[in-house]
Parts: structure tokens; sequence; C-alpha cells
């Protein structure tokens, strides 16, 4: 048995630290002087085998050996480069533990993930990966990240080039099969294979407010066929593919919406999620269990565990989320709220930026529906699920395109909805578009400005990975990221504002909320509403999805408590 353990106790946030490279922390919250370790327990003779790499592994599996009747370890991770765990930097390693001895398997340049094989063939792997095609150019990419000043000059030198665009923009990953060889004591690359076209966003990637533990983004469900989550149109399904044809079957006809997690038997798909389909949905989108089967190609609702939960909310009058109609430049957009009680209207904006909303659970938007606020949510220009067009049309080009398509959305919201007084929300990238909207359009009741980003220019040298954001804003010059930040035309705002923020923050660090907190303060000549709710260091960059009940708690009703403040005013 292996087992993969980390060692907190090099991760202790209260130490004191040398340090000397660039990349040195990571959210949520460790250093990188952190590191998984490997347990290799042999049942035999009860031994316990350690190792250490030094680095973040992203995954593993174990491997037969025939030859020496061991079982070794294939993993990914990132060994060189600063041990950023970071897919592109990811390279495949076979560790032979009775010899100490590791090697790399050549396979391609790019990004690598999710490591895993089919029990019955011993030989026979997969991963999710993205091939670099400018090859010469990620050589000098690569010898560049160790270098601060090589790395920066390199970007300036090919700020327009497909290397750039490889690396920061999005892109359509793909499941590759390899089959190995065992020779010279080591194992080598047979085979390897691409299984899926460039056209489709593999993987589960929706907003939610409960995280999702253990999800795998595909799974081996026999010798020839690998089952795997896709991303469309702000709704995951499932499909199969047959590894020999590499023909794809899509079961989005008969289960749409989210999918928590999944396992296959026996040709029938067992999936808790959330469907769009299912005849007797409660009306607040819960998640229940599922049985697809594959034969049949018909899908049963197997529990009712939130059934209670569904009939407690619907007493309270919430209605189902609307699907509103906004075609304008092509964004889905929905609508919560009780139709008896509307107190007031807030728009939220997620964050990533490529990232989406979509047909899920946000019980933070059913808390707020159910006291009076109605809430709108929607997949701006930057979004994923639809095309990479769509997805990759703001990089550059922040507080521009995206700010542009937003406001028309609201603008569009507004009108249909018949709204006088609305509040902007949004965390992270959403807290950095809300601050900016206010920054630049004095038509708003207020805003939540969540863990955001608000000085680009400070931002660039206080995130977890710094030298990154430069060549995807495609700024040769680190000033011109001013124009773009939001605290560049703070005199401009003129609403309340609620800032909420947290110490352990890595991604966006606390100062961004600081820097924009004390300039509106300084800024405030009507007396509005300025509040900074800071929370502790043992919150991090995910804290409204990962974090204890209480602070999920707290935080929404801090947001509850502005909301009630400023509608009743």
């Amino acid at each position: 048995m292996i087992k993969s353990n980390f060692k907190f106790q090099d991760n202790n946030l209260n130490q004191v630290r040398v340090i000397e490279d660039i990349f040195y922390r990571y959210d949520p919250s460790f250093y990188l002087d952190s590191y998984d370790i490997l347990f290799i327990k042999d049942f035999n003779d009860n031994k316990i085998f350690k190792k250490e790499f030094n680095c973040i592994i992203n995954s593993f599996e174990v491997i037969y050996n025939e030859s020496n009747q061991t079982e070794d370890i294939l993993f990914i991770a990132n060994l060189n480069y600063n041990k950023l765990p970071i897919d592109i930097f990811n390279e495949l390693y076979f560790y032979d533990y009775n010899q100490d001895k590791l090697n790399k398997i050549e396979t391609f340049d790019g990004f690598k993930l999710d490591l895993r094989k089919y029990d019955n063939n011993k030989n026979r792997f997969s991963f999710i990966g993205y091939e670099i095609k400018d090859k010469d150019n990620f050589q000098k990419f690569k010898q560049s990240i160790n270098d601060s000043y090589t790395f920066l000059e390199f970007f300036k030198e090919n700020t327009n080039k497909l290397i750039t665009q490889e690396i920061f923009e999005q892109k359509y990953y793909s499941i590759y099969l390899i089959d190995l060889d065992f020779k010279d004591s080591c194992y080598k690359l047979k085979k390897i294979e691409k299984l899926v076209n460039d056209d489709i966003f593999i993987g589960n990637h929706l907003l939610r407010d409960i995280p999702i533990l253990g999800f795998k983004t595909y799974k081996w469900v026999s010798k020839n066929a690998i089952a795997f989550t896709q991303t469309k149109n702000a709704n995951v399904f499932i499909n199969l593919i047959d590894v020999n044809n590499k023909s794809i079957v899509s079961f989005g006809n008969y289960f749409k919406g989210d999918i928590l997690d999944y396992c296959v038997k026996e040709n029938k798909i067992y999936l808790v999620g959330i469907n769009l389909f299912n005849k007797d949905k409660s009306i607040n989108y819960l998640p229940e269990i599922f049985e697809i089967d594959l034969t049949l190609k018909n899908v049963n609702k197997l529990t009712n565990f939130n059934e209670e939960l569904s009939r407690e909310i619907e007493r309270m009058g919430v209605s189902s989320i609307k699907v509103l109609e906004y075609e304008k430049d092509g964004a889905d957009a929905w609508a919560i709220y009780k139709d008896d009680l509307i107190k007031g209207d807030i728009f939220y904006i997620h964050g990533g930026p490529h990232a989406a909303y979509g047909n899920t659970i946000m019980l933070e938007f059913i808390i707020l529906a159910n006291n009076g606020y109605r809430v709108f949510f929607s997949n701006p220009k930057g979004s994923v699920s639809y095309t990479l067009d769509f997805a990759n049309c703001i990089i550059g080009k922040w507080m521009n395109e995206d700010l542009n398509h937003i406001k028309n959305i609201i603008d569009s919201i507004k009108l249909k909805f018949n709204i006088k007084d609305l509040v902007v929300a949004g965390g992270s990238y959403g807290g950095y578009m809300s601050a900016a909207l206010i920054s630049k359009f004095n038509i708003f009741k207020g805003a939540v400005c969540e863990r955001g980003v608000y000085n680009l220019l400070s931002f660039i040298s206080t995130t977890d990975f710094p030298l990154f954001w430069l060549p995807y804003f495609k700024k040769n010059n680190i000033f011109e990221l001013l124009d773009i930040s939001p605290i560049k035309y703070y005199e401009n705002i003129d609403t309340n504002v609620l800032i909420i923020h947290s110490e352990g923050d890595f991604r966006c660090p606390i100062s961004q909320a600081e820097e924009l907190y004390t300039l509106l303060k300084i800024n405030n000549k009507n007396n509005k509403i300025v509040r900074f709710i800071r929370f502790p260091i043992d919150t991090n960059h995910d804290m409204s999805r990962t974090s204890n009940i209480y602070y999920k708690s707290l935080r929404i009703s801090y947001i509850l408590q502005f909301l009630n403040e400023i509608f009743n005013d």
C-alpha cells in the first residue's frame, strides 16, 4: 500500500523563514518548503518505507513489476522549476523504491495532471494534458523560470507569440493514453495516444459554495472505456469514450446539470448530482444520487436525502432558479428570489475569471433570497464552458472588454425587472470587477468586494506566483497596470462598500483589501458605509467555499447586515 501524507510541521504559518526564491508560497495558505511524503508499506513484513521528493505530487499510481515481482510507483510532479505545483511544469516519473531509483519517462512538453490506470491492465495508464506546440520557445521559457529577470525579458520578446497564448490562455485539455515497457531496469514509453479532440472543456468547471471532495475528472470503467465529465454551456454531464476507436457517447441528453461525484459499475453510472431533466426535481436543484443505465439509456433517481431540506426551502417561498434571456454577445444569466418579498437586488460576478456559474447549488443565493433579496448572476465574457474565444477575449483587456460586457448585462437586467437600486458583488476577480464597476459608474446602491485585487501594480509583486501575471495582462511596463486598477479611480467611488478578505489569502493578499479600504475611508465625503471584514490567518482565498461552517455563516451574516442597512436607509 502506498500513502501520500502532507508534512504539516513544515507549514507552520507562524515560524520564521529565510526567503531567497521568488516563488515561495501558494494558496491555499501553504509554503513551498512543505511537500508530500510517500509512505510505502509492505504487508508481507509490515515494513514501512518513506520517501521525500521535496515537491507536491499531483497524482500517483502503483505499477506491478513482473520481472522482480514488486510494486513500483508512477507519479506526476514538478521536481524542477521552483517546485511550483503548476501543471505546465509537471513530468511523468517512475520510482523504484527497492533500489531508491528515480527515472523520468519522456512524453511531451506541456501540461500533465491526473494520472490514472485501469486495474487489470498493468502497463496501461492515462493522464490529462495539453501538448505545447511552440516547442523551441517552451524550452526557453522553462530555462527562464528560475531567473526572474530572464523570465520577464522572455515574455517581453514573446508577448503576442504562440508560446504566450499556450501558457496563459484557456485551452482544451485532452485525455492521453500511454503504454509502458520495462527495459534496462526501468519503464520507458512504448506508445502515447490522444483520445479526446480539442473541442471539449473536460472536467467540472462550475462554481458552487459546497466543496467537492475526491472528485475525479475521469475514470477507467473497463479495459476499453473511460468515463469523463464535461462542462458545456453552464452544465456538467458525463461521457464515455472507447479507447480503441476514440468514439464518444454523451449522456447529456439524460443527465445535465451538475455532477459532484460518480462511479461506473456493470453498465450503470451512479452519480451524486443535480439533474435538470429530473421530473420531480426540488425547486432549488439540491443534489441526490442517480443511476444512469447505459443499456436502457434512462435515468433513475435513487435517493431523496435532501427532500426535507427542499420542502423547507419551498416553505420559505424561494423560487426556482430562473434562466434569463440575455442574447447580446452571448451570456447565460439567472435569477433566484421570493415572489412575495423583494427588499433589494444584488448582482453577483464570479471569480476566475475563467470559471463559470451554472445549474448547480449556491446556498448563499438561497439564503439571500429567503431574506428578501433578488439575486442575479451570469457568465459574462471570460467564462469557460462556451468557446475558447469567449473565454480568452478578456486576456490583456481587463476593465475594458469585460467591464463593458458586464455593464451591458446589468443594464439589460435592470430594464427587464424595473430595478432602481442594485448592489454589485463578487469574489476574487468578481471582487475586482465589483470595485471596477463602482469606480466607473455611479449607478450602484452598494458593492460587496470579497478577496479581490484592487491594485494590480502591487498585486503582481505580492501574489503567490508573481511573475505570471505581467504576461497575462500583456503589459511591458508594470506601471500601465495602474490604468486598469480600481484604486486609481477611488475618488469616483461614492457608494456603500463592504470589503471582505482573509489574512491567510496568498492569491490576493490582504494588503489589496487594506489599500482599497484606506482610500475609500479617506475619500468618504458623503458618509457612506465603508466596512472591512477581516477574517483570521487560518482562512485562505477559498474561504467562502471550504472554510468551517462558523466562518461561512458569519460571512453571509455580515453581507445580510450590510444589505439590510443600505436598503432600509
